[in-house]
């Protein structure tokens, strides 16, 4: 991926000596998609349906393609993320690697963020298998009470744990703290899931009815869809 200033390349063993040394304490478990989006909010596919809507009207057309050789905005590069989640679930990949936590107390309250992995809990009403769950704890307290299991990381139980190589950002902040005391974990291969990636066309076409968004549609095939009053995508 993009070279960030002060990134450093590990693997899950170095993660964790990296956040030990810094107070920071490890936590692993799974978790479905539709426990973490009722923890945090995140996973609202419908506003990414009335943000595409309303960048369409704004172009005023039905369809848009996205080349591989220029990025059309940022509405679009999010759909084109949703769907190249969409084309690997299809091939029967399922979501295998780590969502990444943050969890702190800030004003009294818990707080949970996640970076990277927002997307995938847009798939939260139609993908229920558990998926793992990496938590950094920053509270000094090496206890957590999520509504699902967890336990601590050791380094003797490193290798029962999804692996690959992750860039790791020191002094990063998050929405709810704008202390640059956090850790930025993004795996090196996440640019494979976005624009910069992209290997052909992707025309996404819109569909309305009485003017209510209700269908979008890649390359003709179905893709995202308004049905009972709730946005899903077609899996």
């Amino acid at each position: 991926m993009s070279d960030i200033p002060h990134s450093i390349n590990m693997k899950l063993d170095g993660l964790l000596d990296f956040a030990l040394e810094r107070g920071i304490f490890v936590h692993v478990g799974y978790a479905t998609l539709s426990q973490l989006r009722k923890i945090t909010g995140y996973g609202d596919l419908g506003t990414d349906a009335e943000r595409t809507l309303n960048y369409f009207k704004s172009r005023d057309t039905l369809s848009i393609t996205q080349t591989p050789h220029q990025n059309e905005s940022q509405e679009i590069s999010k759909l084109v993320n949703l769907w190249k989640l969409q084309q690997s679930l299809f091939k029967s990949n399922g979501f295998k690697d780590f969502i990444i936590c943050s969890y702190n107390h800030i004003n009294n309250k818990p707080v949970l963020e996640i970076h990277p992995g927002r997307t995938r809990l847009c798939f939260h009403n139609v993908y229920n298998k558990p998926i793992p769950v990496l938590i950094l704890n920053y509270t000094k307290h090496n206890y957590l009470q999520p509504p699902f299991e967890t336990e601590l990381l050791n380094k003797d139980d490193v290798d029962k744990w999804p692996d690959q190589e992750w860039r790791v950002t020191p002094d990063w902040d998050i929405p709810m703290d704008s202390e640059r005391k956090y850790l930025l974990v993004q795996p090196n291969d996440n640019e494979q899931w976005h624009w910069p990636a992209l290997e052909n066309n992707i025309t996404f076409q819109i569909y309305t009815n009485g003017g209510i968004l209700t269908e979008i549609t890649a390359n003709s095939q179905p893709f995202m869809e308004y049905k009972n009053w709730e946005w899903h995508i077609v899996i």
